[in-house]
């Protein structure tokens, strides 16, 4: 995958480098006795190997010195920096120990601990990834592909670990003592990290998507466009898509991947974690990984210049297990696993490249297989596939005990020959676990275009019950994943559809009647499926193509989409993705646009109407530059999808909304805001919302000159802040823009400020002035010396004066608070002006130069100046502008506020009744006359005796007497108050209703409908009741039908229920609500519940496995949950659809 800036298409020669093995550099051996002897540095020989990993591995334990370590990891790093189609592997082993070193991971370098827990190899200093090879832009990763960290400890000296990367990197079972930074201050384009634990901050920085499963974090920073957290302790928060976070509490399935070890005798392993459902966190949190270690003897160790596919075969035939060794492997027949829990292990990205047509390794239809650590190159000659796991038509049930395939890596093209390959992997196996995949047809390298790296797909799943996590699939010619399973589940997707399209028709699906091939295809046979975090890229470089939809589902409820995204990286004009889900979401259609979708499944019931409503049920903003939140209440409420998009149509007024339906005022008058429902529905609701107080009226004395109203920007609670924008102006030519005030004398005076203002370009100026007219003044300011961004700050104290025509001089001197708010005084003493400068306000430092000019009847203020429209528009802030060392407010402060009760009521006497309270604000012409409502016990302390919202609405909540209090909130600190008195509130303590169901269970489940009756007991007196109604029958699993006779809104105590429930369930519950209504319009509820078992020897339904409620993990996706429509009289309380999904 090659990302680009978003807004240039970078076209490039990639430069292969080619190196010669460096003299010195001694190979790692194997021994299975411990004979080593710490040497010098010239003499330094590493273990002797005469075993498995021949001339790529090295190995090193705590008697060899660090600078051999540096020497040889600095050699392999010189090598492979660039190295990005070359054919050298390498992998550096560290034993248990302790290490000094900095190591720099290059391209096809695999770095790994051989502990049994991670901590039993620690490297002081870091083990690094930066992208200081290819700069296209600066600290651009987005081709930092193919290397690994894993099973060690990081304690970088510097506190971060640099790990700036992209696909296929694995960062698995580490633990970073510090920091980890995933960017190198560009693109980068990863990534996977797994079982792994990171002490402190992780930054992601320009990451453009990650998937981070089972480890423990700290803090989280970042994210761009797909950021997953799966079976994570401590992740980040998920507002999607106001954030790009996906969080899933447990991952559902887990074997994680094998790994080699040395034990205490110096002798090698394979160990092999155990499956594990429901897994979080990591799994060596609590000491020792469970799973099984299998002896370095029970593996066939193939090298690449010894091993053929035919040796390889014969060695399966005896029942090893296989281990490759780094380096590219060249088969001219398949390699077949047909044993149940072969274990097939590759280090240092060793490579399978087929020759002849044939695929390079097919795994049987049978138990537990284990692949990992691998990486498939195609051959010149097409492949039917790269990999295949269980033959056509394989329909085996290996639920327990699964094949687990981990880190397995294909590349179609960009080598030194052609690429070629239909399908590069295929899953007809059933309950097969997917563990971090990137499936790559080459979009740059050698002999890569449309018509020579030939490919279909990339990944194809066959098989049922396939679940994969950290799936990258990019450039196939048509689906990149194509998923004819049932029951399949993804977590996270990134996907880049081809770059070489040719022109629209070679690119047509559907038997030509649609644009372009989904990235995500669902075949439309599949009846459930879960995908979770998808992100779906285009940049349409050679022509313009249009794509119709990213994912292609079918529209039904079993199968759902949560968390898409499509994203225009760049391309031709006229390109876009039209859609996200099937015809569902918004084009993008330029550079840098993104849409996103949070849920889609195939809707059962469409949104009817929507409500607009304003925070509190306000209608109007009346402060400068306000905000009000808006909210949509969708109709029906168990509509499938409940998501809006906001937009505003501006009236006689102007105002902004964001995407979370924050109103943002911009000018008086009137708005309307409109909630879109996201289902394709095109139902629309609106509220029109009134603004004012957006024109700004200046404090009595104040006045301007060639300032623009329009650009002033305030604080709504302090009077003292003015913001000002710069405008083009000079002192010559059309002036720069005055706000200035009399001084009040003729004598001595001093004027001061603090001001915020980021001078970086010169020409560009803000301070203080004592002004006359345009040819006699004096200022003081804030500048930067010279004409490029990044110019020295200084401080420019200046005359203006007229003789007759203008002549300026200026006084520079160097700003020493910068980058700090500076506070700037001028003094005038007599006729004489002195300079002042200060870090705080309290100690000031005199400059050393002075003006002398008599100015007749000046003003003071402020000033703010650029010289053209080629300096960019910068805001200057001024707080607490003194004159006199008094501090005088920009606009009208309140006075006094008058606070009370409509009509003149000072009381309220019903049960929760309420009261309208009013504030009259004065003077008149204050320029924010809002008030904050609160209400307080009469001696001010807090009370429970009532409440009061936002508009001053005050709600009876027990007997006594409450002071109410309005509290301007323009800075002025204004309060007005009203005593009120409230009786009335003491009510009775009613008895207990009971429900009783006649039925509360329903065996067997043979599908039949059942009668059931319901009895409502009161413990107290029945006279008490004034009504019953019953409320909801509702269900956890889809009940269309299964209902019968339940008169919703009535006393109905007679209903029928269906004894049945799903096969694949855990079994239904059926809940059922009656409302009680009491004489004195008190409310109270009483439910039961009837269930059908999944069968008699289960438990009950309803729990999770841990038996805790599935409401614990409130705003967590978990895997599995529903979205069902419940049968609901919703005439009460607003149905809350958060429990569904």
């Amino acid at each position: 995958m090659l990302k680009r800036s978003l807004s240039i298409v970078l076209l490039f020669s990639m430069f292969i480098s080619l190196f010669t093995t460096a003299p010195g550099i001694t190979n790692a051996e194997y021994s299975q006795e411990t004979s080593k002897s710490r040497v010098s540095n010239s003499e330094v020989t590493l273990e002797a190997s005469t075993g498995p990993f021949g001339p790529n591995v090295y190995v090193f334990d705590d008697s060899t010195p660090d600078s051999e370590i540096q020497r040889i990891s600095n050699e392999v790093f010189k090598k492979q920096e660039s190295n990005e189609f070359g054919n050298e592997r390498y992998a550096l082993l560290f034993k248990p120990g302790t290490y000094n070193t900095n190591i720099r991971v290059g391209f096809y370098t695999h770095v790994a601990g051989l502990g049994q827990m991670p901590d039993d190899v620690t490297i002081n200093g870091g083990v690094t990834v930066d992208a200081e090879w290819w700069n296209t832009p600066p600290g651009n990763a987005t081709k930092n592909f193919w290397r690994a960290a894993e099973n060690f400890a990081i304690k970088p000296t510097s506190g971060t670990n640099k790990w700036a990367v992209s696909q296929a990197v694995p960062f698995r079972r580490m633990h970073v003592q510090g920091n980890l930074q995933l960017h190198d201050g560009g693109w980068a384009s990863g990534g996977f990290l797994a079982d792994s634990k990171i002490d402190n901050q992780i930054t992601s920085g320009g990451q453009q998507q990650w998937f981070t499963r089972n480890s423990e974090l700290k803090n989280w920073s970042g994210g761009l466009w797909n950021t997953f957290f799966l079976g994570v302790d401590n992740p980040p928060e998920s507002t999607w898509p106001t954030n790009s976070n996906t969080v899933i509490n447990e991952a559902p399935i887990m074997r994680e991947k094998p790994f080699l070890t040395i034990d205490e005798n110096n002798h090698y392993h394979v160990f092999v974690p155990n499956l594990h459902t429901d897994t979080k966190g990591t799994t060596w949190a609590n000491g020792t990984t469970a799973g099984k270690s299998i002896p370095i003897e029970e593996f066939y160790i193939a090298k690449p210049e010894t091993s053929d596919a035919a040796s390889i075969n014969a060695a399966l035939d005896q029942g090893k297990n296989l281990l490759f060794t780094p380096g590219i492997y060249h088969l001219n027949d398949t390699i077949r696993v047909t044993r149940p829990d072969t274990v097939v292990l590759g280090i240092g990205f060793a490579t399978l490249m087929p020759h002849g047509g044939v695929a390079a390794l097919s795994v049987a239809d049978v138990d537990g297989v284990k692949v990992a650590g691998l990486l498939f190159d195609a051959g010149s000659e097409s492949s039917p596939t790269l990999m295949e796991v269980g033959p056509k038509g394989s329909s085996a049930d290996h639920s327990a005990n699964p094949t687990s395939l981990h880190d397995l890596f294909f590349r179609v093209g960009g080598g030194d020959a052609v690429g070629r390959a239909d399908v590069s992997l295929k899953i007809n196996s059933n309950n097969v676990i997917g563990d971090h995949f990137w499936v790559w047809r080459a979009d740059h390298g050698k002999d890569v275009a449309w018509d020579l790296n030939t490919t279909t797909n990339g990944l194809v799943v066959n098989g049922n019950n396939v679940t994969i996590y950290g799936l990258f699939v990019e450039h196939f010619h048509e689906y990149q994943t194509l998923w004819n399973g049932e029951y399949g589940r993804m977590y996270f997707y990134q996907s880049e559809i081809p770059y070489d399209v040719p022109d629209q028709a070679s690119w047509m699906s559907n038997n030509g009647t649609v644009n372009g091939y989904a990235s995500y295809k669902v075949a439309d046979s599949v009846t459930t499926h879960e995908a979770y975090g998808l992100g779906i890229y285009s940049f349409f470089r050679d022509a313009a193509v249009k794509l119709n939809s990213a994912i292609e589902a079918p529209y039904t409820p079993g199968v759902k989409i949560k968390h898409a995204t499509s994203v225009f990286l760049a391309g031709m004009a006229g390109s876009e993705i039209t859609h996200i889900v099937n015809n569902f979401g918004e084009a993008v259609t330029y550079a840098g646009h993104r849409k996103t979708i949070t849920e889609y499944s195939g809707r059962i019931v469409n949104v009817s109407d929507i409500t607009v409503t304003g925070e509190g049920g306000a209608t109007n903003i009346t402060t400068k530059g306000g905000t009000l939140q808006m909210s949509a209440a969708v109709n029906p409420a168990n509509a499938d999808v409940t998501t809006v998009s906001w937009s505003v149509e501006n009236g006689t007024g102007k105002a902004a909304i964001d995407s979370s339906g924050l109103l943002r005022a911009q000018s008086d008058g009137t708005v309307k805001v409109i909630a879109t429902a996201q289902d394709g529905s095109g139902i629309t609701g609106n509220r029109t919302i009134t603004i004012s107080g957006q024109t700004m009226s200046l404090g009595n004395d104040w006045t301007w000159v060639r300032e623009n109203k329009d650009n002033w920007a305030i604080d709504t609670k302090n009077a003292n802040v003015m913001k000002l924008t710069t405008q083009e102006g000079s002192w010559g030519g059309s002036k720069p823009s005055l706000l200035l005030r009399e001084t009040g004398t003729t004598g001595d005076f001093s004027i001061s400020t603090k001001l915020k203002f980021d001078a970086t370009m010169g020409f560009e100026w803000a301070g203080l002035i004592v002004y006359q007219d345009d040819g006699n003044f004096i200022s003081l300011g804030r500048q930067a010396n010279g004409s490029n961004p990044g110019a020295a700050k200084q401080i420019r104290f200046s005359q203006g004066k007229s003789s007759p025509n203008l002549v300026q001089t200026d006084k520079n001197y160097p700003d020493a608070v910068t980058p700090g708010d500076i506070y700037l005084k001028i003094k005038k003493t007599s006729d004489t002006y002195t300079g002042h400068y200060s870090s705080d306000g309290i100690t000031w430092t005199q400059l050393a130069d002075t003006f002398t000019i008599p100015l007749t009847n000046p003003k003071v203020g402020m000033f703010v100046r650029k010289l053209n429209t080629g300096i960019p528009v910068k805001t200057a802030e001024f707080t607490n502008f003194t004159l006199n060392g008094h501090i005088i407010p920009f606009w009208n402060l309140v006075a006094s506020i008058t606070v009370k009760g409509e009509g003149g009521a000072a009381a309220i006497t019903a049960k929760d009744g309420t009261l309208q309270m009013s504030a009259a604000v004065l003077p008149a012409n204050a320029d924010n006359k809002t008030v904050i409502w609160s209400v307080q016990n009469p001696d001010g302390t807090e009370t429970d005796k009532a409440t009061i919202d936002a508009d001053g609405l005050l709600t009876a909540v027990k007997d006594g007497q409450v002071k109410v209090v309005a509290t301007a909130i323009d800075g002025s600190g204004v309060t007005g108050s009203k005593t009120i008195d409230i009786s009335g509130q003491t009510v009775r303590d009613y008895g207990k209703v009971t429900l009783t169901l006649d039925k509360t269970e329903l065996w067997p489940a043979n599908n039949k409908m059942v009668p059931v009756r319901a009895t409502l007991q009161y413990d107290g007196d029945p006279k008490d009741i004034a009504g019953v109604s019953l409320t909801s029958i509702t269900s956890n699993e889809p009940a269309k039908n299964d209902i019968s006779g339940a008169k919703f809104g009535t006393v109905d105590y007679d209903f029928e229920l269906r004894a049945t429930r799903l096969g694949n369930g855990k079994g239904r519950v059926y809940t059922i609500e009656y409302t009680i209504t009491f004489t004195s319009g008190e409310v109270t509820t009483a439910t039961g519940i009837v269930t059908v078992p999944h069968d008699k020897g289960k438990g009950k339904p309803g729990k999770n496995e841990e038996g805790s409620d599935p409401g614990d993990n409130e705003g967590v996706i978990n895997p599995g949950d529903p979205i069902y429509p419940l049968w609901k009289l919703v005439w009460s309380d607003e149905f809350d659809r958060s429990t569904l999904f």
